[in-house]
């Protein structure tokens, strides 16, 4: 019951505290986990908008110096909450969607991503992921707390067959095994290095693809 409620309500349906178990639904928005949401909107009105008033003010407008001085110690705060309030994940059939800190939404294809990096953090990785269709942006986040089944499973197939498949179909990639597996063959290629996609790192080519799979793969491009 515990586990439940803090995989669902805590984490905000997101992977958090407690993995859910199978994968997340096609587009949906993966959020911040609600606790890290309610922490960062404590901080701000704990530290920018209550501790001000601890300061002695003989009229209201006394108290204004103190609410500059405190929201720019308090700015960092105000950064974190913005951002965990904004990002979102949102994966789909042949795209990724994402909202940044400034409410920017962005998209991009599978089939753009260019280079990948699980930057070392001692919790499991930060993944980030570069796109042609996103110019010098990056879209980071941690796979720990953040699903990336799909993403995993379309960078996986490209990186063994040299093809990316037309549009996401479950069928084509029941051989990666479950998340902890992707996650781990994900790391091989690019753990705290940056890996070009098409650079085979550790092989002289690609696998051929299965029948059964090149049948899914065309029945899918039409």
């Amino acid at each position: 019951m515990m586990n439940r409620f803090i995989s669902e309500t805590v984490t905000n349906g997101s992977i958090g505290l407690v993995r859910p178990k199978g994968y997340i639904p096609l587009g949906q928005r993966q959020k911040k986990p609600l606790l890290a949401v309610l922490a960062a909107d404590s901080f701000v009105l704990l530290v920018c908008i209550l501790f001000p008033l601890n300061f002695r003010a003989e009229s209201p407008i006394d108290y204004i110096p103190a609410y500059i001085f405190m929201n720019i110690i308090g700015s960092v705060f105000w950064f974190l909450a913005i951002h965990t309030n904004s990002f979102y994940i949102q994966q789909n059939e042949t795209s990724v969607k994402w909202r940044n800190w400034r409410f920017k939404t962005r998209e991009f294809d599978y089939s753009s991503i260019t280079k990948i990096h699980m930057q070392a953090n001692g919790k499991g990785g930060y993944f980030v992921i570069s796109s042609s269709q996103m110019g010098k942006r990056r879209l980071a986040f941690s796979p720990v707390f953040f699903d990336a089944t799909y993403i995993y499973h379309m960078i996986l197939f490209r990186e063994r067959y040299g093809v990316w498949p037309p549009k996401y179909v479950p069928e084509l990639f029941v051989e990666f095994g479950d998340y902890e597996e992707m996650d781990t063959l994900i790391k091989i290629l690019c753990y705290a290095r940056k890996y070009e996609i098409g650079s085979l790192v550790g092989r002289e080519g690609y696998l051929p693809i299965p029948e059964h799979l090149q049948r899914i793969l065309d029945a899918s491009s039409k």
